[in-house]
């Protein structure tokens, strides 16, 4: 997973919305705790962009890199260096 582009996309986001939707300690019907709700909702509001977002920009660089085959991983590690 790398980290900076994770950074990258998220900062691309559009503004954070002033609406709560996941509310209490839940974001997509996801239960984060309370810590792990607490450091999240923090780190969100540092950047500036959905809770949402940030889980779902996650998600989606863990599933790619996941889902890759042994000779995708080594022609995307070769592109990155």
């Amino acid at each position: 997973m790398n980290i900076d582009k994770i950074d990258q996309i998220i900062n691309e986001a559009k503004p954070k919305r002033k609406t709560n939707i996941g509310g209490g300690f839940g974001v997509m019907g996801v239960c984060l705790g309370v810590e792990t709700h607490t450091r999240l909702k923090a780190y969100a509001h540092k950047v500036d962009v959905p809770m949402s977002v940030i889980i779902k920009t996650v998600l989606i660089e863990y599933l790619d890199e996941k889902e890759l085959t042994p000779f995708q991983k080594t022609y995307k590690q070769s592109k990155e260096d």
